[in-house]
Parts: structure tokens; C-alpha cells; sequence
């Protein structure tokens, strides 16, 4: 009887076993299009064993099992493939957000609200063209003033774009940390209610880790982590080298911003003090990206780099030292490029209309007006140097103008920059009076500041001082002059004598199509200002190429190791089938093993 109704009781552990193990199949085939599902696999294992007899010289082993049961429901995840997975992910995050930010450039500089910006540039040559021709034409000035004012206001819309678009990239990054912090304070709940689940021993949370891993995995794709789970369930996030979700909850991070440009940077709250104001920046942004360096790695982190820290302007392409502060930024490179064209374009056509001479090529001429020298220390070396001395008839006192004027006030300059406006060169308006009209103009700060010494005015040249952007001729500084729209006949085409300047057509036009800029201080091949505008266009596609192909690879690469993962971790219905026939042949063999113990035991007890 006893051994009847234990086989009863191994009956029954099959057909438990084989009932779990069936369930857990559908559920597998439930889930076999649910994104981040991870397939469960039961592992059965034999219940305890009656001993009947101890094993001996002349008897073997006899034990009677108590049936089978499910030893554990697995689920598989290689931490390998994982690992390398999200650093793969990271990376392609990286350069295929690179390109897309220079996919939205090229799209601003090829499209201006139906036309491509290089028409404008082109129109601007054919009016310098037609003006060469007859530059005493009022048409052909008028049309000359049309092109240049189409030319600004495009560059300027243009530039105004590549601002907005760098707002719009701040916005991004804003998001992003929002949606890091969302994701690091579920994984720490997640990481809380897993623990409870399992602490038991006899249950595993398999929703719960899936969510958890997928979460993981996206958070791979915004920033560089290091995930790392204990013996507990637990996992930690190191994100960009910082604690992120460790055992005391998720340390959010926070972004700073500036009044100046209205940016964003993200910072660790837990490691920055407020009230020395010193903020530790969760992204190190002063290497540059580099996948041997594994600093190339996340979203988040391209969107930084390609929006910059400013907006670019013609200063950051005075140097080599400066343009390497930009060149890794694609908005911040194209703004300066741009901002450096239309400063050029200006500076060429006003210091045609109204050319200036240096200090040493005016010596004769300021002699003549009986002004005395003095020597002064220009530079904190003490380099001496003589300059002339004005006096200066816009003052009450009798202080001395020293030539050269920045900042819109004269005051001590080095000899070599300082300049006035050269009379006898200079091209004249229909009322042949001094200043001529310079085309364009800076806001705050006029072209000449007129200074007066025996009898005589010479107007100095206002320059552009490299520590204030308002004395720039550049985008957001500059206008057309307001009197030579008024009446258009003010506009220099005569020479001192009276005769059509000819030859202000022709260098204009020499001047337009003259081999003179460079793109960057790397670049060591001139151009002209059309070719210039190309160059702009073919360095951004070569940028994008390389940003594209690199983002292909790595796809490549993501997508071979994700199908790696789905060997481990992935549904295949064909074997959840099989599984499905097999379950439901055990299933089937212990209910008629069950029916045949139950016939036996019901004939044995009807014998009795």
C-alpha cells in the first residue's frame, strides 16, 4: 500500500512539473514580439529519495525518489554580451547623433526659406559686376545696395537659425537629463522591489529584471555607464565615472545655466558646493572624442559637443588656439565660418569706399599739420615708441588725443594698428564731403572720429577692438547705412577730382574673385568668397560622411551583438513549440501512469 501510494505521489510531481513547465512555455510564446522579454527555461530536478537499503559488498543502493520538481525557472542573460551591447550602443548613440546635427545644418545652409543661401552671394558679385561698368549709375548703386542688403539679412537670418538650432539642442539636453534622472530612479525601485521578491529564495523576479535591463540598456545610449549587479540583485550604475544608483537611491544630477548664452550644463548636485560656486560637470568635454579613449560614448554628450559652449563668431577663427576650442562643434565651427565670410565681405567693400593709411605712411602729412611726438609704452614690456600727439578738440581740457581710437573713445595704441582715413584714395559721394559713406555700419560705433590740429581735421579710423564684440563689423553688430538708402546718389563713386571712379568697380571686382581667405586657420589653401561658401559646404559633407560611416559600423556591430543576445535571451517560436509537444507528452505519459497506479491500487484493495 505504501509503495502505491507513493508511486501516486511521483504521478503527481509529473504532472505538476510537466503543468509549471507548460505554463512557462506559453508564457514564452505570449511574449515572443515583447521588446526586452527575456525567455524563461525550467530546470527540473529530482525531489528527496527514500533510502531502503544501504549499499554493501553484496547489495547495491536502494532508494525510492519521491518524484521530480521544478528546480528553477532561469533567467538567461550573458553579462558579456550585455556589456559590450551598451558600450557598442553608447558609441553608435554618439556619431549618429554627430550626424544628425549636421544633416539640420546643411539643411539651414542649402534652404533659406525656399532658396538656397548661395544665391545671395552670387547676386552680390553680378551687382559688384554690373556696378563696375557705370559706377556713377544711381541703378546700379541702388541695385549694388539691394544685393548687399539681401545679403545681409539673409547671413543674418542664417546665423539667427544656427542660434535657434543651438537652443533647440539645449532643450535636447535639457530633456535628457530629465529622462537620465527618470530612468535612474526607476532602476533604484526596481532594484528595491527585486530584492524583496527574492530574498526568500523561492521566487524570481522576471518582470521586474526584464524592465530593469531594458532600462539599462537605453540608459547605455544617452551616456557611458558600468553596470554591475551583487549576489543580492542589486545592480549599481557608475555613469560618466560618478556614482549614479548605488544602495542609498539615484544621485540625480542637475544643470547649470548661463545667463549669457542660455545654456545648459549638466553637473552632480551631491559633489558641486553652491556656495563657493564650484560645480563639478558630469561630462568631460576637454578631451576630445576618441573611441580608443572611450570618450565617444553617448548621446548626451555628442548633443554638448556639437552645440558648444557659445556662439561662434569670426574671434574664434583668429588663431589656431582658438579655432581648436571650436573646431569638434559643428554649430559652433559654422558660425564662426559664416560670421568670418560676411566680415570679410565688408571689411573688402568699405575699405575700398573709404581706405585708410597707417601712422607710418602719414607721417608727412601729420608734420604738416605741426603736431609734436611723444614716446609712450604701448605694451606692458615697456617697448617705447613715438606716436603723434592731437589735441583733442573734443574736450574741454586741453588733453592730448593720441591716434587710433578703440572702444569708440581715443586713447593709447600701438603705432602699427592705429590708421586714418586716406584723403587722397578715398571715393566720394555726389556731394563730395568727408567722411565718405562706408556701406556698412556697426551699430554703436562710427567708421571715423574726427580730430582737429592746425587748421586741419583728420578722421581716425575707429578699429575693431578684439575684447569688445560691439566694435566688430560681424552679424548682430552691423546695418546698411541708413544714408545711403535715404538717397543712394551719397554713395562713393567719384574720385577727389571729380572724375567716375572706374577703378573702385574694377577692384571691387578684383577683390571679389582675388584668392585672399582662408576656411580655418588649418586651411592653408586661399580662396575667393564664392569658392569660400563651397568650401563651408564640402568641409560640413565631409564631417557628416565621416560621422554617417561611423555610425553605420557601429549599427553593424549593435545589431551582430543584439543577435548574439536573442540566441541567449530571445523567443524562438519553433523551439517554444517543440518544448510545448514535449511538456505535453510528459504531461500526458504521468497522467497515465497515475491512471494505471490508481487502477492497480483500486484492484488490490477490491482483492482484500
Amino acid at each position: 500500500m505504501a509503495n502505491g501510494f507513493g508511486s501516486l505521489y511521483i504521478g503527481q510531481s509529473g504532472l505538476m512539473g510537466a503543468q509549471n513547465a507548460l505554463n512557462t512555455t506559453a508564457n514564452n510564446l505570449a511574449n515572443v514580439n515583447t521588446t526586452g522579454y527575456v525567455r524563461q527555461q525550467v530546470r527540473f530536478a529530482d525531489q528527496e529519495y527514500a533510502t531502503l537499503k544501504i549499499a554493501s559488498s553484496t547489495t547495491n543502493l536502494q532508494q525510492a525518489g519521491l518524484g521530480v520538481s521544478i528546480g528553477d525557472v532561469v533567467h538567461a542573460r550573458d553579462i558579456f554580451l550585455d556589456k559590450a551591447f551598451r558600450l557598442e550602443t553608447g558609441r553608435e548613440s554618439f556619431y549618429s547623433t554627430c550626424y544628425e546635427v549636421t544633416t539640420q545644418v546643411e539643411d539651414l545652409l542649402q534652404e533659406l526659406d525656399g532658396e538656397q543661401f548661395a544665391n545671395s552671394i552670387k547676386d552680390l558679385y553680378t551687382a559688384i559686376e554690373e556696378m563696375a561698368k557705370e559706377p556713377e549709375d544711381s541703378t546700379k548703386q541702388n541695385l549694388l545696395l539691394q544685393k548687399c542688403e539681401l545679403f545681409l539679412s539673409r547671413s543674418a537670418s542664417l546665423y539667427s537659425d544656427f542660434k535657434s538650432h543651438q537652443s533647440n539642442l539645449n532643450e535636447q539636453i535639457k530633456d535628457s537629463v530629465d529622462t537620465i534622472n527618470k530612468i535612474g530612479n526607476r532602476i533604484y525601485e526596481l532594484n528595491v522591489a527585486i530584492q524583496r521578491v527574492e530574498s526568500a529564495g523561492v521566487e524570481t523576479a522576471m518582470t521586474m529584471r526584464d524592465e530593469r535591463d531594458q532600462l539599462i540598456d537605453q540608459l547605455s545610449g544617452l551616456a557611458k555607464i558600468e553596470a554591475t549587479e551583487d549576489q543580492f540583485g542589486f545592480v549599481t550604475i557608475e555613469l560618466e565615472g560618478a556614482e549614479f544608483v548605488i544602495d542609498r537611491g539615484c544621485m540625480n544630477m542637475n544643470v547649470l545655466y548661463d545667463s549669457d548664452t542660455g545654456f545648459d550644463t549638466p553637473y552632480w548636485p551631491h559633489l558641486s558646493n553652491d556656495d563657493t560656486k564650484t560645480y563639478i560637470e558630469v561630462f568631460n568635454l576637454t578631451y576630445d572624442a576618441k573611441t580608443e579613449n572611450n570618450t565617444d560614448i553617448g548621446a548626451v554628450k555628442a548633443l554638448l559637443i556639437q552645440r558648444g559652449d557659445h556662439f561662434g563668431t569670426k574671434e574664434d577663427m583668429a588663431s589656431l588656439e582658438s579655432f581648436s576650442k571650436i573646431e569638434s562643434s559643428t554649430m559652433m565651427e559654422v558660425e564662426a565660418e559664416l560670421d568670418q565670410m560676411f566680415s570679410k565681405v565688408v571689411n573688402v567693400i568699405n575699405d575700398l569706399f573709404c581706405p585708410n593709411m597707417s601712422i607710418d605712411d602719414s607721417k608727412a602729412i601729420l608734420d604738416d599739420m605741426g603736431l609734436a611726438t611723444t614716446t609712450v609704452m604701448p605694451d606692458e614690456i615697456g617697448n617705447q615708441d613715438s606716436v603723434y600727439q592731437l589735441h583733442g578738440s573734443k574736450s574741454e581740457s586741453n588733453s592730448y588725443y593720441i591716434i587710433g581710437v578703440q572702444n569708440g573713445k581715443t586713447q593709447i595704441v600701438a603705432t602699427e594698428t592705429a590708421q586714418i582715413l586716406d584723403e587722397d584714395k578715398c571715393y566720394y559721394g555726389i556731394d563730395h564731403q568727408l567722411p565718405p559713406r562706408e556701406l556698412f555700419v556697426r551699430n554703436s560705433v562710427d567708421r571715423y572720429t574726427q580730430v582737429q590740429a592746425g587748421g586741419r581735421t583728420v578722421y581716425v579710423y575707429n578699429a575693431e577692438d578684439v575684447e569688445n564684440s560691439n566694435t566688430w563689423y560681424h552679424l548682430g553688430t552691423t546695418r546698411i547705412n541708413d544714408e545711403l538708402q535715404k538717397q543712394i546718389t551719397l554713395m562713393p563713386a567719384y574720385q577727389k577730382d571729380g572724375d567716375v571712379a572706374y577703378d573702385l568697380g574694377a577692384a571691387l571686382s578684383n577683390a571679389w574673385a582675388s584668392a585672399t581667405l582662408t576656411l580655418n586657420p588649418m586651411d592653408k589653401n586661399v580662396t575667393n568668397f564664392e569658392n569660400y561658401y563651397n568650401k563651408m559646404i564640402n568641409k560640413l559633407a565631409t564631417d557628416g560622411n565621416i560621422y554617417f560611416s561611423a555610425s553605420e559600423t557601429l549599427q553593424a556591430t549593435k545589431a551582430s551583438l543584439e543577435n548574439s543576445r536573442q540566441q541567449v535571451t530571445g523567443v524562438s517560436s519553433d523551439e517554444e513549440l517543440t518544448n510545448m509537444v514535449k511538456f505535453q507528452s510528459a504531461y500526458n505519459a504521468s497522467s497515465r501512469f497515475m491512471t494505471v497506479i490508481s487502477q492497480m491500487t483500486e484492484t488490490i484493495v477490491g482483492l482484500i
